[in-house]
């Protein structure tokens, strides 16, 4: 019997059953050729997202991808690490290519604090940042200055604004995050005026970002290196001069008219929930006492900024509703009762019309009916089509938020309690949201007032609170000026001069150029020279200078010392106080001091400590990209008497000195290397600086004490003075 073929099923009866693998070559061929196909398939899936990570590994070596920090480590002094607020980082919530940014003011501060020191900081938009006033006379420095009086010199306060212009309350809720390490012993949050337009508004992202979930998507995918390689070459400033120069509120404007049904509402009012929240249990978590405030904005002052929708009428419903609203609004100065019928009448047509509500409110003031009136002018700002003012979902957002944990403060109900008829307007306002000095100085009272409420080293004795002085004796306390008065007013007519805001707010427009108007006129001549400089663009490069710096600095060069110190007083507190101008408005301050005063006071010594600090601060941290900036050092240590490190600074910066700017510091330098022993070469300094005419009458006087009364090389025009 021959044997079985291979795949035979007949069996051998003596031998033992085995299994039988029934497999063939052909069935291990397509088991193959399947995992082939899976492979295939799992690389060509695979390849796009290989190719993507690829491309962003190149963007992140070109330097692309990630953020800056808002806050950011700029270096020790050998005894404190320093941190600062960091306009790069505080951008990249914009498209800054396309658009204006706002901004964080910007200030230094140490981590750890201070001992003894109650730190406060504060979140939210422009009106929480204090703009448009100055920054010495914001409501960060109204309620530093009562806090300080009310504890006394136990305890030092500081309060660090985190505001930033134009910021919805995502990156208020970022800037929180990045704040919290630095010791915070109460933050302070008032959030809600930005929610439609802003960085992170609802009005000004597109749809598929507006929720919560939305927006940290939208984040993340912008610091993508890729993204960022990809907008730095798609995305330009428009070619149009006229675009460029546009504020910055006009361009984040996307969606113009948002109707009283918009999905946008409810987005707006469910993103500010969210990160309210989040920002409330962030504090909780690092044991941080919050405040969250309820937001203030003008009723009474600002009719709706947006054009109101079409009401959903019939064509002779529609032309009565029309006239109706138009006799209310010619009747609603003079004839105030008749003027509320028509707009009542209007109203039972089309009930959801902002601006009809609007003057059915003024109707209602001028009646003397103030609790129905107030009633309609909130009907006419939350039903305002382009929503720049918080609305009454933005008090629901905060409330839920205060519900958290979170101390509330009733904002708005201290504003209206402080306002005429008790709806907000100018008194408090300067325009639809920021708020006037005396408002900047109600807020800090608010705050105050609150913090009654709290325990331990933050609470505030309510007794002691209500003997604090007038909040004018304060401004006055902190150098308040007419020009700090033009510095808001200017820039609110910068504001109403937008096309929007000029059409619907008329009133308001006129309001702010005469008030701008009486300011200017109330100047001497010299003094409305150097505002006009003041307020060409081309002088604020970088930043925005201060107006008492340029005014003091026009006064300073015609030798009215007594005029300009205490425009640099203020000056000094306008920026930031780790920064060259800080540095050189202290020394203008010294030197207007200096010849005032025939000695120095104990007062006068700390200023001039605090110049030198400055200094050595920006030497350690960024050095001077300003040829001069070691002069300004350089002058404060010779005042000082230390006349070794005084010539260290002066000796190099000495050549770029000319004119009358350039009197104090040869003077300096000389008079240094006087008393140091080195005649010799102060001689020889003196004698190239009689080159500069400006100059001839200091050097005459030092050569003279010097017994050289002749030698003297002719004065004229020629170089600047040299070192070596």
């Amino acid at each position: 019997m021959s044997p079985p073929s291979p795949g035979s099923h007949a069996t051998d009866p003596a031998s033992p059953k085995k299994p039988v693998d029934r497999a063939s070559p052909r069935d291990d061929a397509g088991r193959r050729s399947r995992r082939h196909r899976f492979v295939f398939r799992l690389v060509v899936v695979s390849f796009p997202f290989a190719l993507l990570a690829a491309a962003e590994g190149v963007a992140r070596l070109a330097g692309y991808g990630g953020y800056p920090p808002a806050i950011k480590y700029v270096g020790s002094d050998g005894r404190r690490p320093w941190y600062s607020t960091y306009r790069p980082g505080v951008d990249t919530y914009f498209y800054s290519q396309l658009s204006l940014t706002g901004g964080m003011r910007s200030f230094a501060f140490v981590t750890p604090k201070p001992p003894d020191t109650v730190r406060i900081a504060f979140f939210g938009g422009s009106a929480m940042q204090g703009y448009p006033q100055p920054l010495p006379l914001t409501n960060g420095a109204f309620l530093q200055a009562m806090l300080q009086d009310v504890w006394g010199p136990s305890r030092r306060v500081e309060v660090l604004n985190f505001g930033a212009t134009a910021m919805a309350s995502f990156p208020a809720m970022e800037f929180l995050k990045e704040a919290l390490p630095h010791e915070l012993d109460l933050v302070v949050i008032m959030s809600g005026n930005n929610e439609f337009y802003g960085a992170y508004g609802v009005a000004s992202l597109h749809r598929s970002g507006i929720s919560p979930a939305g927006m940290r998507m939208m984040r993340w995918l912008r610091s993508l290196g890729l993204k960022q390689w990809i907008d730095a070459r798609r995305l330009h400033m428009p070619p149009d001069p006229a675009v460029r120069k546009q504020p910055l509120m006009e361009r984040v404007v996307a969606v113009a008219q948002v109707g009283p049904d918009d999905a946008l509402r409810e987005a707006a009012e469910t993103s500010l929930r969210a990160n309210l929240v989040e920002m409330v249990e962030c504090c909780r978590a690092r044991n941080v006492p919050v405040i969250v405030c309820t937001v203030p904005t003008n009723e009474s002052g600002m009719a709706p900024i947006g054009e109101d929708v079409a009401p959903e009428l019939g064509d002779a419903d529609a032309a009565r509703f029309n006239g109706r609203v138009a006799e209310a609004e010619r009747l609603v100065n003079n004839e105030p009762a008749k003027a509320a019928e028509h707009a009542r009448a209007a109203l039972a047509l089309w009930s959801k019309h902002a601006r009809t509500h609007y003057m059915l409110a003024r109707a209602l003031a001028r009646l003397g009916k103030h609790e129905a009136a107030l009633a309609e002018f909130i009907a006419a700002r939350d039903l305002d089509t382009m929503p720049w003012r918080a609305t009454s979902a933005a008090r629901r957002a905060v409330l839920a938020a205060a519900g958290r944990g979170a101390t509330l403060c009733d904002m708005e109900a201290a504003f209206r309690a402080a306002s005429p008829g008790g709806a907000i307007g100018w008194e408090l306002m300067d325009d639809h949201v920021h708020m006037t000095l005396r408002g900047q100085a109600l807020f800090a009272e608010t705050i105050a007032r609150t913090m009654g409420t709290l325990s331990g080293p933050l609470y505030v004795d309510s007794r002691r609170l209500a003997m604090l002085p007038d909040w004018r004796a304060y401004a006055a306390r902190f150098g308040h000026t007419p020009f700090d008065d033009y510095t808001a007013q200017s820039r609110m007519r910068v504001l109403f001069d937008i096309g929007f805001m000029r059409r619907s707010n008329p009133e308001a427009t006129d309001r702010v150029a005469r008030r701008c108007e009486e300011l200017l006129a109330a100047m001497s001549p010299a003094d409305r020279a150097a505002v006009a400089t003041w307020e060409d663009p081309g002088l604020h490069v970088t930043d925005h200078r201060p107006i008492t710096g340029v005014v003091g600095y026009f006064r300073l060069s015609r030798g009215d010392y007594a005029g300009a110190a205490p425009l640099f007083r203020v000056a000094r507190e306008c920026v930031s106080n780790v920064s060259l101008w800080r540095l050189q408005y202290t020394w203008y301050l010294l030197d207007c001091i200096r010849h005032l005063r025939p000695a120095l006071t104990d007062e006068d010594r700390a200023l001039c400590a605090e110049a030198i600090e400055v200094g050595e601060l920006l030497r350690r941290f960024a050095g001077f990209r300003d040829p001069l900036g070691p002069s300004y050092l350089g002058m404060a240590y010779h005042l000082a008497g230390r006349y070794d490190a005084a010539v260290a600074y002066l000796d190099d910066a000495v050549r770029y000195a000319k004119g009358w700017e350039g009197v104090p510091v040869v003077e300096a330098l000389a008079d240094s290397l006087i008393r140091l022993g080195r005649v010799d070469r102060a001689r020889l300094l003196l004698n190239l600086a009689r080159r500069d005419p400006a100059m001839v009458p200091t050097v005459d006087r030092m050569r003279a004490a010097l017994g050289d009364v002749a030698g003297f090389e002719p004065a004229g025009p020629g170089s600047a003075p040299a070192s070596n």
